[in-house]
Order: structure tokens, then sequence, then C-alpha cells
């Protein structure tokens, strides 16, 4: 399996309700103290992980609930561009396939969505 630091993050990234602080300290610091070593050496310790971080984002879910978009729009922006300010193509994408709970196949579809329609309000990525 073998999985460096960067990867463990951008996989937790995608599964869990953590925003990037919250992951960075799970990967960063309690992982390590947990294992004595960075990264993922093989599918036991992924296990491992994902139960750590289970558990994490099961304490941080109440003050991690995004508002829903229909609800509040602009609390929704918020809530997902509060890490830099500002939402990005990929943070766009990621952002709607967590809120709509989107399949594999509506995944590649709101990801096609978005670079389609990106340049005509953003620019370039």
């Amino acid at each position: 399996l073998g999985l460096d630091t960067q990867d463990v993050k951008d996989l937790l990234k995608a599964m869990l309700w953590l925003d990037s602080a919250g992951i960075d300290n799970l990967v960063d610091h309690r992982w390590f103290e947990a294992c004595g070593h960075h990264g993922v050496a093989d599918g036991k310790e992924l296990l491992r992980l994902l139960r750590l971080a289970g558990k994490a984002a099961g304490q941080a879910a109440v003050a991690l609930q995004p508002p829903l978009i229909s609800d509040d729009v602009g609390a929704w922006f918020d809530f997902w561009a509060a890490e830099a300010g500002a939402l990005t193509r990929d943070s766009l994408v990621r952002a709607l396939i967590k809120t709509l709970g989107a399949s594999d196949e509506e995944c590649d579809e709101l990801r096609a969505a978005v670079f389609a329609v990106w340049g005509l309000f953003c620019g370039e990525a």
C-alpha cells in the first residue's frame, strides 16, 4: 500500500467532514503518536487510521455540519470557503459532491459541469 503523508491527507479530505486543519492535526500529530511514523504502510494501518479519523470526525461533526445550500447559500459558501476565503474550482467540486452526496458517476458529471462553466465566471483555475 505505502501511502505518504499527503496521500493520507487527501484521502481523508475526500472522505470525512473534517476541515484541513483537523486533518493535518490528525495525520501529523495524533496518527504519528499512535503509530510512531508518518504515512500508512499497509491495509491494517489504513483501517486503524480510518477508525481514528472516524472518531475525530464524529467528535467534530456537530460543529462541522455544513448549512444546507437551499436554506442559506451565503452560509454554505462561507462554510466551504472558510479555509482559503474563496472557493477554487476543485474545492467547489468537492463541496458540491459532499453537499449532494453524489455517486461516482455523478461526481464525474459535476466535475465536468464545473470545469465547463468555471472560465465564464472566474477565469483560469
